[in-house]
């Protein structure tokens, strides 16, 4: 026999209670447990989805980083690939520049200040000539033909400095090799948004690649100058005149290559925004460029600013010029005191008859000759022109300062030392001094001398004469001479008191260089013979 017993609810009804109550608990319980599995399983999911994301991010955003820091190091490449490349952009030189040309015949960014250094070296010694008051209209046409043919270079080479395609090119060239891995390995290309390639000029006011020395100048000749590495520079940017002509070179600093500039600094002297004041056509120094790359949704950019440096410095010059030393002699035959006749001599003692069968009033005959050019006895040039007495520094010293227009260094010992070397030519009275190159570039000159057609360059065939007036710059004093003078007078006496007297003047008769010659120093000296037989013929 068994029993059951219920137990009853907590309202005391005796329902629910017992086993059914534990089995509807337990259900329950088991329902709450598999809710909180699935809310804890949806909370991982989304954990984990979450995580994938900001994982997905973080390498998106390393790849974004990576992708952008290799973009900027190969736009940084392009742009300083054509600051080292843009020395390779020539343009022909025109007319009197061939030589300051490379030694490919061609004019550019490196050289450029060259070109405006031997057309400033023309205006100066044009305004030397006006000081002076011997300027001609040649001078002056001189003048303004090679400063149009110094513009037509730069603006000729300005214009294909700031040439799209050729910019384009170089930054091209490096940039095709430039990969991305981290956007696909895409290629650095420049950006079509950029339709051209800024251009600026920067470290104004720093040293040219043209140093000088001011005893080469000029009289009262000046530049813009400063002071770097020892040496005097022509400052770069800084336009100043001469012939009333706007000058204005190029600046790169010394020891410096080509290098990457800040944006900020490349576009506060841009040359569409900060021009050069007085010069439309200056010539950059600097680029600018914009590149990127894309791969897939990605694309990304960067800009880059470069200066160019040729690291080459030349010297302020007239390369292909040259400075003449011209005699000219002539004789004067006196008696008693009245001249009665005139011929000129050569470079070599030699006797000349300047009195033949010439009657005198008192019924005698005179003959009269002399040795001339005893001058010419000397060994050397200069102890010719020191053969009469006289200060020859004026003379010297304006062909020392020509000369230095061709090679700076020149020095007035070197040239006593160029003069004595030379042996007067019998058979010329016109000597040329002139440089010698071993460089194609015409870069390290040596003034020589010769006598006119003996061994003169090729480039002196067709050179041109000084442009301006000639002016006397030295009074020689009177040499006598007892010796050379000889009369032969039918009747008595036979003879009559005799000597010869020589004397003569220096000359100079500068030139521009635009014609090559710089100045022509002339030497005319005249030997006057004196006869007195004592009667009046």
């Amino acid at each position: 026999m068994f029993s059951i017993k219920y137990g009853g609810n907590s309202n005391g009804d005796g329902l629910n209670s017992g086993p059914e109550r534990n089995i509807a608990g337990g259900a329950k319980e088991k329902r709450s447990r598999r809710n909180q599995k699935g809310a804890a399983l949806a909370l991982i999911v989304v954990a984990a989805l979450l995580l994938c994301y900001l994982i997905y991010l973080g390498f998106q955003y390393c790849m974004l980083n990576g992708g952008s820091r290799e973009v900027r190091n190969g736009v940084d490449a392009s742009v300083l690939n054509i600051s080292k490349r843009i020395f390779d952009v020539k343009v022909p030189p025109t007319g009197a520049y061939a030589d300051c040309a490379d030694s490919t015949g061609m004019i550019g960014l490196s050289n450029i200040n060259r070109v405006w250094g031997k057309a400033y070296l023309i205006s100066a010694n044009i305004d030397e000539m006006k000081q002076d008051g011997v300027v001609t209209n040649d001078a002056v046409g001189a003048g303004e033909a090679a400063y149009q043919m110094a513009e037509d270079v730069s603006k000729s080479l300005h214009d294909v400095l700031s040439d799209r395609t050729v910019l384009n090119g170089l930054f091209s060239n490096m940039a095709s090799q430039r990969r991305v891995p981290m956007l696909g390995g895409a290629a650095i290309q420049h950006s079509s948004d950029f339709q051209t390639y800024p251009v600026a000029m920067v470290d104004r006011g720093a040293e040219s690649n043209i140093s000088f020395d001011a005893s080469a100048l000029p009289k009262n000749a000046t530049v813009n100058q400063v002071n770097a590495g020892n040496g005097n520079y022509i400052q770069g940017y800084s336009p100043f005149k001469a012939n009333s002509k706007t000058f204005c070179f190029v600046p790169f600093r010394l020891g410096e290559t080509p290098h990457l500039i800040a944006d900020s600094y490349f576009n506060s002297n841009r040359a569409d925004s900060h021009p050069i004041t007085d010069c439309d056509f200056a010539i950059p120094n600097a680029f600018q460029g914009h590149g990127g790359a894309g791969g897939g949704t990605i694309a990304l950019g960067a800009t880059a600013s470069a200066v160019a440096n040729p690291q080459l410095q030349f010297q302020l010059t007239v390369p292909h010029a040259f400075l003449r030393i011209k005699f000219s002699n002539h004789s004067v035959w006196m008696i008693d005191g009245k001249p009665r006749n005139t011929m000129p001599y050569g470079s070599t003692p030699e006797k000349y008859w300047g009195i033949r069968d010439r009657k005198l009033k008192d019924g005698r005959t005179i003959n009269g000759w002399a040795t001339l050019g005893t001058e010419y006895s000397k060994p050397s040039l200069l102890a010719v022109i020191d053969a009469v007495p006289g200060d020859h520094t004026p003379g010297m010293q304006k062909l020392l300062q020509r000369a230095k227009e061709i090679e700076p260094a020149f020095t007035m010992d070197r040239l006593r030392a160029l003069l004595s070397k030379q042996e007067p030519d019998p058979k010329n009275l016109t000597y040329f001094i002139f440089p010698k190159y071993s460089t194609e570039d015409l870069t390290d000159p040596q003034l020589d001398i010769a006598s006119s057609g003996k061994g003169l360059p090729d480039w002196l065939a067709a050179a041109a004469g000084a442009e301006a007036e000639q002016r006397e710059i030295v009074k020689e004093q009177v040499l006598t001479d007892n010796e050379n003078a000889t009369v032969l007078i039918t009747g008595n006496p036979p003879d009559c008191p005799k000597w010869m007297e020589i004397s003569g003047a220096m000359k100079w008769r500068p030139g521009t260089g635009m014609g090559q010659c710089l100045g022509t120093l002339y030497l005319d000296r005249v030997t006057t013979v004196f006869y007195k037989p004592g009667t009046e013929d």
